[in-house]
């Protein structure tokens, strides 16, 4: 059988008749096991689907249908004393909180929400704060290095329409273009990251964490574009409120997909920009890398990526 996963060529793979076709898949093409597949772009495969039951034959084209989840956004806070600090995270109405640690409640606020009608989630988490950015988490009475969510969009939000504003950030609808990333060879994108992060001002294990969460996607593919997200515009997709109020905030998210070979004539732009110092970056997302490398000051940093798979 073949699978045609979005954003790479075809490709083909065996299994036993009688096995889960949909487990399957999933193990043999490192896929998220929410992924939906498809027989022919229209039967859904379900869980507990074989080739048998589904009288699938040798050629059968399947499908696969990504859901796009923010991965690993991790919040850091670096006080100039030990403070205590509450920290407040909301979704826009076409997210939703898919995982948390430390755990938390999450709420539903109604407030402002669209003509789709979905709530709006929230979360709060209050920490004692230390100048080495290690937290106390007093809910769960969790000593942590950061405050760690990831969000999926809201099952019934359109997948179309556009961000609110030029800089926003859409869950649904963002994706790169030659004109605003880097096309990078996956292969090497870890030095490429390790120099724009750092230009950015991550501390070390920040880098490293990301670096390592990223490239096993990265590696997947032979060609990467990528790009960092304005913090306004991601502001207004996730807003980020603590108390007491920083003196600065630095919120780094990464956007990446996969460009196939055939696609590399229309991404000479980014290719170009590829060689560039990295630290444009820095106007890009909003950076006040002088705020944010200074010890005196209340610092706030979070770093988080997606991918951007079509639709």
């Amino acid at each position: 059988m073949n699978v045609d996963s979005e954003g790479d060529a075809t490709q083909n793979f065996s299994v036993l008749r009688s096995e889960p076709l949909h487990e399957a898949v999933v193990r043999i093409f490192s896929l998220d096991p929410d992924v939906a597949l498809y027989v022919g772009g229209e039967e859904t495969i379900g869980m507990d689907d074989t080739a048998i039951s589904l009288q699938l034959r040798q050629g059968t084209i399947i499908t696969d249908h990504r859901i796009r989840r923010v991965r690993k956004p991790v919040i850091y806070l670096f006080p100039p004393e030990p403070m205590e600090a509450k920290v407040n995270l909301s979704l826009a109405p076409e997210w939703q909180f898919d995982i948390l640690y430390p755990n938390a409640p999450i709420e539903e606020s109604w407030k402002g929400t669209s003509i789709d009608g979905r709530p709006h989630h929230s979360v709060s988490w209050t920490v004692d704060a230390e100048p080495n950015g290690n937290l106390w988490d007093k809910e769960s009475n969790t000593k942590v290095s950061y405050l760690f969510w990831e969000a999926k969009p809201s099952p019934t939000w359109s997948r179309f329409g556009s961000p609110r504003t030029p800089s926003a950030f859409s869950p649904l609808n963002s994706v790169c273009h030659p004109e605003n990333s880097v096309l990078l060879f996956a292969e090497e994108s870890a030095s490429y990251l390790d120099r724009a992060l750092r230009a950015m001002g991550l501390h070390t294990e920040a880098v490293t964490s990301f670096i390592t969460y990223w490239l096993p996607c990265f590696v997947k593919h032979t060609y990467i574009a990528l790009r960092f997200v304005p913090q306004i515009g991601f502001e207004e997709a996730a807003p980020l409120e603590v108390e007491p109020t920083p003196d600065v905030v630095t919120r780094i998210f990464m956007l990446f997909q996969p460009v196939m070979v055939a696609q590399l004539d229309e991404w000479t732009q980014a290719s170009d920009r590829a060689v560039k110092d990295p630290s444009f970056w820095r106007e890009v997302v909003g950076i006040d890398i002088e705020k944010q490398k200074d010890p005196s000051l209340f610092r706030v940093v979070e770093w988080g990526g997606m991918e951007a798979v079509a639709f």
